[in-house]
Parts: C-alpha cells; structure tokens; sequence
C-alpha cells in the first residue's frame, strides 16, 4: 500500500559552481535566478494534487492493476469488475440468457448500498420479495430483469448463486474460497430482454462511505457515547465534512492493519477546535424542500493510491 513520503528538493552543487565562475553583479543575479527557480518548483511539488470534482470512477474499472477504493461519506462509484462478465442458464430458445457482474465496491467493511444508477437512471430496490437465488428486485423496467445481492465485508462464505452457477470445469468457475472477506461487493443478475438491454448494462452505485471515529460520540475523548478510536466496530457512518477531514488526519485502518492518512496524534488534533468544527457542519439549514439538512456534509470515492493530505 502506498505511504506519505518526505519530498526532497536537491539543488546540485556543481552548478552552482559553475556559476561562480561568470563573478560579480551577473554571478549573483544568476545565484539568485536558480534560487528563485528551485524554491518555485519545490512550492509546486508541495501542492495537492487537483483531484477531480464530483463521481470519480464514471464507468466500472477493469483489469488486475487499480488500486484500492473506498468511500468517505456519501457519494456513487462504478466499482472494479472483480472478474469478465459471466453468463448462464436459458430461458426458451435463448441460450446465456442471464448476464453476471461481480463488482468490488469498497476495500473497507461496513459500506452501505443506498442506490443503483442504471443507464443514468435512478432504479429502486425492492426490500421485498427476493429472488431466491439473485437477491433483492430492481424496480422500473428492470423489475423480473435485474436483481442485486450486497455484501457489506462481513461475509464468511462465498456467493452461493456464483458457486451453483458456475462450478468447475467452467472456464471462470466460482471457488468456495472467493469469499471476498471485509471487501464491499455486489452481484448483479440481469435476464436478456431485447426491449430493456440495447447494449450492456451500465451501473453505478450510490454507497454510504466507511465507518469512522467521531470524537464527540467519545466519553474518553471529551464527547460522549462509546465511540473508541482504534476500535472499528464503535464506528458509524457519517457524512459530516469535519469528521471525515479529521479521521483523513489521524488516519484509516485498511484491512490487514495498514494505515492510510495523515498519522497525526490525538493530542495534535485538540477536542475543542475538531468538535466545534464538527458542530458547525451539523447545524441545520432549510433544504429549500420544506425541511432541513445539514449545512456542510461531504462524499468522496478515495484511492489508497491517493495522498491523503491531498484529498
């Protein structure tokens, strides 16, 4: 996994050297030129790097080389296919008639699916009536034409659909041990409808981000509540601006136990400047639909590839 690393400026001494030579009025403008050149390219080397606004990942990754993903607060993504799409059973004349993305969403446990963005078009999931072997019902058009079954990272066993679906000697056969344990994934399941699918499906997901550590939900922090730091499982989600720069701050445990963000101590992140902050994010506004919301929530999609001060 990636790590913050110093950056080093090295000015070459021997040409400064070089240019001693030219003496006098000229050899100190230069000295002073070179100087002014280097402290530039040092100040813009130190720059975040401009991340871009918005969605990040506008279309499913593929292939074995991205990095790592998860999400701060609330916001959608388009996931990394975790294998080609894959394609079973018939239905009347129609061979393969029933198509299989298997997405990784988060490489964090304890993300939420909250939405499906199909085709740029925002589809329900039906909280009734699953299909046994698909899961829960798109609604729309997709109704008895897409299914969805999420797992949240806390997963022991593998997709039971993928394993009776796709045994061996299947040329991509799902294995008891793709268990996929504390990675964020969907299984989606779309039956071919020449009047539904013109082309392949384009999904996007809308995920409500990682669990993370609010100090004010801490009695032993000064706030109030059970919330521990290092201790994942007193978590809970949040898209409170403050909260997540401060956990970006102090840093986010992958699994495996590597730390990404800043590594910044509690004592160097005092109570009362974070949970003021903290507090002004959550104070209600009008949402200009006759009710309220929080003034100042965020939502980022974030690669472990990122530089943490930068995001």
């Amino acid at each position: 996994m990636p790590q913050i690393a110093p950056l080093f400026a090295l000015l070459a001494t021997p040409a400064m050297g070089a240019l001693s030579f030219a003496g006098g009025v000229w050899g100190s403008a230069a000295l002073r030129l070179l100087a002014s050149v280097a402290l530039s390219a040092l100040s813009a080397a130190l720059q975040p790097k401009p991340k871009p606004a918005g969605i990040r990942t506008t279309t499913t990754l593929t292939g074995g080389v991205n990095p790592e993903a998860f999400v701060l607060g609330r916001t959608a993504t388009s996931g990394a296919q975790v294998c080609p799409p894959l394609s079973h059973g018939a239905v009347g004349k129609t061979p393969n008639a029933y198509l299989n993305y298997v997405i990784e969403i988060a490489g964090i446990p304890g993300h939420t699916l909250d939405g499906i963005v199909l085709g740029g078009e925002d589809i329900e999931i039906h909280t009734t009536s699953p299909h046994t072997d698909y899961g829960q019902r798109l609604g729309g058009k997709y109704d008895g034409r897409g299914w969805v079954r999420y797992y949240d990272g806390s997963q022991t066993t593998a997709d039971a659909m993928l394993l009776a679906k796709y045994p061996a000697p299947h040329v991509r056969a799902w294995t008891a041990d793709r268990i996929g344990a504390g990675i964020c994934y969907a299984v989606l399941t779309f039956q071919y409808d020449r009047e539904v699918f013109q082309s392949w499906p384009q999904v996007r997901f809308v995920i409500g981000g990682a669990p993370l550590y609010d100090p004010r939900l801490d009695t032993t922090a000064g706030g109030s509540g059970a919330h521990r730091w290092g201790d994942a499982a007193t978590y809970a989600q949040t898209d409170n601006a403050a909260v997540l720069i401060y956990n970006v701050l102090r840093g986010i445990e992958l699994p495996g136990g590597i730390v990404w963000g800043g590594g910044v101590v509690a004592d160097d992140a005092p109570y009362a400047l974070w949970s003021e902050a903290m507090d002004l994010c959550d104070v209600l506004v009008d949402d200009g639909a006759s009710g309220t919301e929080a003034q100042y929530r965020a939502g980022l999609e974030v690669q472990t590839d990122d530089e943490p001060f930068a995001v």
